[in-house]
Protein backbone atom coordinates (compact mmCIF):
# COMPACT_ATOMS: atom_id res chain seq x y z
CA UNK A 1 0.00 0.00 0.00
CA UNK A 2 0.93 3.02 -0.80
CA UNK A 3 0.89 5.45 1.55
CA UNK A 4 -0.48 9.35 1.08
CA UNK A 5 1.30 12.36 0.50
CA UNK A 6 1.24 14.37 3.80
CA UNK A 7 -0.98 17.03 2.23
CA UNK A 8 -3.98 14.07 2.01
CA UNK A 9 -3.72 12.96 5.61
CA UNK A 10 -5.81 14.80 8.34
CA UNK A 11 -4.78 15.62 12.04
CA UNK A 12 -7.68 15.15 14.27
CA UNK A 13 -7.18 16.61 17.52
CA UNK A 14 -8.56 16.36 20.72
CA UNK A 15 -12.07 17.57 20.26
CA UNK A 16 -11.86 18.58 16.51
CA UNK A 17 -10.42 17.66 13.36
CA UNK A 18 -8.22 20.84 11.93
CA UNK A 19 -8.19 21.38 8.07
CA UNK A 20 -7.70 24.34 6.05
CA UNK A 21 -11.30 24.72 4.55
CA UNK A 22 -10.01 23.57 1.00
CA UNK A 23 -8.33 21.18 2.18
CA UNK A 24 -8.79 18.61 -0.58
CA UNK A 25 -9.92 16.14 2.19
CA UNK A 26 -12.64 17.65 3.13
CA UNK A 27 -14.61 17.20 -0.42
CA UNK A 28 -13.42 13.70 0.17
CA UNK A 29 -14.67 13.59 3.76
CA UNK A 30 -17.89 14.77 2.06
CA UNK A 31 -18.54 12.85 -0.79
CA UNK A 32 -17.95 10.11 1.76
CA UNK A 33 -20.27 10.88 4.43
CA UNK A 34 -22.90 11.72 2.10
CA UNK A 35 -22.32 8.15 0.84
CA UNK A 36 -22.45 6.58 4.39
CA UNK A 37 -25.75 8.21 4.82
CA UNK A 38 -27.44 7.05 1.44
CA UNK A 39 -26.20 3.80 2.72
CA UNK A 40 -23.64 3.14 -0.07
CA UNK A 41 -21.09 3.26 2.25
CA UNK A 42 -20.14 1.10 5.31
CA UNK A 43 -16.35 2.07 5.93
CA UNK A 44 -14.41 5.55 5.50
CA UNK A 45 -11.33 5.52 3.04
CA UNK A 46 -9.77 9.14 4.95
CA UNK A 47 -6.19 9.30 6.09
CA UNK A 48 -5.52 10.58 9.48
CA UNK A 49 -3.98 10.87 12.58
CA UNK A 50 -4.75 11.55 16.09
CA UNK A 51 -3.02 13.94 18.35
CA UNK A 52 -3.60 15.67 21.38
CA UNK A 53 -4.89 12.65 23.05
CA UNK A 54 -3.82 10.63 25.53
CA UNK A 55 -2.05 6.68 24.16
CA UNK A 56 -5.10 5.41 25.98
CA UNK A 57 -7.67 7.45 24.06
CA UNK A 58 -5.88 6.67 21.08
CA UNK A 59 -6.06 2.93 21.40
CA UNK A 60 -10.01 3.34 22.27
CA UNK A 61 -10.74 5.21 19.70
CA UNK A 62 -8.87 2.43 17.35
CA UNK A 63 -10.40 -0.41 19.23
CA UNK A 64 -13.97 1.95 18.34
CA UNK A 65 -12.75 2.37 14.69
CA UNK A 66 -12.91 -2.14 14.50
CA UNK A 67 -16.19 -2.03 15.12
CA UNK A 68 -17.96 -3.16 12.46
CA UNK A 69 -20.57 -1.37 10.48
CA UNK A 70 -24.39 -2.78 12.16
CA UNK A 71 -22.79 -3.86 15.02
CA UNK A 72 -21.99 -2.56 18.22
CA UNK A 73 -19.72 -2.96 21.51
CA UNK A 74 -19.95 -1.69 24.62
CA UNK A 75 -17.69 1.15 26.50
CA UNK A 76 -16.61 -1.98 28.77
CA UNK A 77 -15.20 -3.49 25.45
CA UNK A 78 -13.68 -0.20 24.03
CA UNK A 79 -11.49 -0.09 27.50
CA UNK A 80 -10.65 -4.12 27.44
CA UNK A 81 -9.36 -2.88 23.81
CA UNK A 82 -7.31 -0.34 25.17
CA UNK A 83 -5.94 -2.35 27.48
CA UNK A 84 -7.98 -1.24 30.49
CA UNK A 85 -11.04 -3.50 30.85
CA UNK A 86 -11.59 -1.68 34.24
CA UNK A 87 -12.07 1.90 32.89
CA UNK A 88 -15.28 1.79 30.87
CA UNK A 89 -15.91 5.31 32.06
CA UNK A 90 -12.17 6.75 30.69
CA UNK A 91 -13.11 4.79 27.01
CA UNK A 92 -16.45 6.93 27.53
CA UNK A 93 -14.22 10.08 27.58
CA UNK A 94 -12.21 9.30 25.10
CA UNK A 95 -14.46 8.93 23.00
CA UNK A 96 -16.19 12.12 24.08
CA UNK A 97 -12.61 13.65 22.05
CA UNK A 98 -13.45 11.90 19.09
CA UNK A 99 -12.67 14.26 16.64
CA UNK A 100 -14.20 12.20 13.58
CA UNK A 101 -17.71 10.93 15.00
CA UNK A 102 -18.42 8.75 11.64
CA UNK A 103 -14.99 8.28 10.60
CA UNK A 104 -14.41 6.50 14.02
CA UNK A 105 -18.05 5.23 14.80
CA UNK A 106 -18.76 6.09 18.35
CA UNK A 107 -22.26 5.34 17.88
CA UNK A 108 -21.60 2.31 17.86
CA UNK A 109 -20.62 1.86 21.71
CA UNK A 110 -23.30 1.23 23.95
CA UNK A 111 -23.64 1.36 27.62
CA UNK A 112 -23.87 -1.84 29.71
CA UNK A 113 -26.85 -3.88 28.80
CA UNK A 114 -26.91 -1.92 25.30
CA UNK A 115 -28.63 1.22 26.69
CA UNK A 116 -28.19 4.16 24.37
CA UNK A 117 -25.64 6.58 26.17
CA UNK A 118 -23.37 9.51 25.22
CA UNK A 119 -23.43 10.60 21.72
CA UNK A 120 -22.32 14.25 21.34
CA UNK A 121 -24.49 14.37 18.28
CA UNK A 122 -27.75 13.30 20.81
CA UNK A 123 -29.17 10.23 21.45
CA UNK A 124 -31.63 10.47 19.09
CA UNK A 125 -29.20 10.96 16.24
CA UNK A 126 -26.82 7.96 17.74
CA UNK A 127 -30.54 6.03 18.00
CA UNK A 128 -30.82 6.81 14.11
CA UNK A 129 -27.32 6.09 12.86
CA UNK A 130 -27.67 2.70 13.89
CA UNK A 131 -30.87 2.14 12.45
CA UNK A 132 -29.70 3.35 9.10
CA UNK A 133 -27.02 0.29 9.40
CA UNK A 134 -28.86 -2.14 10.55
CA UNK A 135 -31.50 -1.30 8.03
CA UNK A 136 -29.04 -1.40 5.24
CA UNK A 137 -26.98 -4.32 6.86
CA UNK A 138 -30.56 -6.22 6.31
CA UNK A 139 -30.89 -5.55 2.85
CA UNK A 140 -27.39 -6.15 2.18
CA UNK A 141 -26.75 -2.25 0.76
Amino acid sequence: MTLPAPEQVATATAGRARLAPDHPLLAQARVQIEEYLAGKRREFTLFYTLGGLTDFQQAALRATASIPYGETRTYGWVAAQAGNGRAPRAAGQALHCNPLPLVVPCHRVLGAGGSLTGFGGGLEMKRRLLELERTVRGTGG
